[in-house]
């Protein structure tokens, strides 16, 4: 959204970061509501990405047991935003001065405080197919 786009575009561009971190949590109701056919009201806009994710990833996520399903979901939607952001142009331009910059996904566990690094960090416009890198 036009929030996160132009939260990322300052830290890159203006306040130099080199670690962007795309981050989901277990237990994430709006996965939950994503998942089923229950209207959460303007938010229905806002999940409708996961409900995708979730019909392109169903046979995987449902051959899991009940209780993982959500979480698994969590986990495939952070890995699709740090795909997300590896492709944004002011990541990309970030890369082409030759900038550090690392995008990172990672799962916060409620259950037990602790982070879980999903192993999927882009660090450089080589892991970013050609077409989206613009001139």
């Amino acid at each position: 959204d036009l929030s996160a786009l132009s939260v990322i575009e300052y830290a890159v561009k203006h306040l130099k970061v080199e670690h962007i971190i795309v981050a989901g949590h277990t237990s994430c109701g709006g996965i939950k509501a994503a998942m089923s056919n229950s209207s959460v009201g303007i938010l229905d806009h806002w999940l409708r990405p996961i409900k995708d994710l979730y019909v392109a990833n169903q046979q995987e996520i449902d051959e899991l047991p009940e209780a993982e399903r959500a979480d698994r979901l969590g986990e495939l939607n952070v890995v699709q935003g740090v795909n997300t952001v590896s492709k944004l142009p002011v990541v990309l331009d970030a890369w082409k001065e030759g900038r550090e910059l690392y995008v990172h996904g990672w799962m916060l566990q409620l259950h037990t405080g602790l982070l879980k690094d999903l192993d999927v960090s882009v660090t450089s416009p080589k892991q970013v197919d050609n077409i989206y890198q613009l001139n």
